[in-house]
C-alpha cells in the first residue's frame, strides 16, 4: 500500500513540475504574438547556375548535376525507373534547366512512353530561349523517336 502511495506522489510531483516548467520564461526572453513575427524572407535558389555563354542554357550544378549524372549511369544500366526518378529529382532541385528536361524526354521516350517525351522536349525547347545546343539535341530526340529508333 506504501508502494501505491509513493507512486502517485511521484506522478503528482513530476506534473507540478512540468507544469511549473511550461510556464518559464527565461530574463530577457518575451512573449510574441503571432501578429508580430514578420513573414520569412525568399529563399536564395537551391541551385546557382553557371554563368551562360553567348545565350546558352547553362549546365546544371551541385546536387542537380549529380542527381543527372547517377540517372545516365542507371539508364545506362538500363534501370529507367529510377533514371527518371533521379532525373525528376534534380528538376525538383533546378526547375528551369531544359538540360534536365531533354534527359527526361530521353527516357521517357526509351520506355516508349512518346507523348511525354514529347512534352517534355517542348518544355526543354521553351527554356532554352534560342539555345542552338539545347535545340540541335531535342531535334535529335525527336527525330530519333519518330524513327522508332532508341533515343541518342
Amino acid at each position: 500500500m506504501a508502494q501505491g502511495s509513493l507512486r502517485r506522489l511521484t506522478i503528482v510531483l513530476l506534473g507540478s513540475l512540468l507544469a511549473a516548467c511550461a510556464g518559464f520564461t527565461a530574463p530577457g526572453d518575451r512573449e510574441v504574438a503571432v501578429g508580430d513575427v514578420a513573414p520569412p524572407e525568399r529563399a536564395p535558389d537551391p541551385a546557382p547556375r553557371r554563368p551562360a555563354e553567348d545565350g546558352a542554357a547553362a549546365a546544371p550544378v551541385g546536387a542537380a548535376a549529380w542527381l543527372l549524372e547517377d540517372a545516365r549511369g542507371l539508364a545506362a544500366a538500363g534501370d529507367w525507373e529510377r533514371a527518371a526518378a533521379q532525373v525528376e529529382r534534380a528538376l525538383r532541385i533546378d526547375r528551369g534547366n531544359p538540360w534536365l528536361y531533354l534527359e527526361l524526354a530521353r527516357i521517357r521516350m526509351a520506355q516508349g512512353n512518346l507523348a511525354q517525351g514529347e512534352l517534355l522536349l517542348e518544355r526543354a525547347r521553351t527554356l532554352a530561349a534560342g539555345d542552338e545546343r539545347v535545340m540541335a539535341r531535342a531535334r535529335a530526340l525527336q527525330d530519333a523517336a519518330r524513327a522508332n529508333a532508341d533515343p541518342p
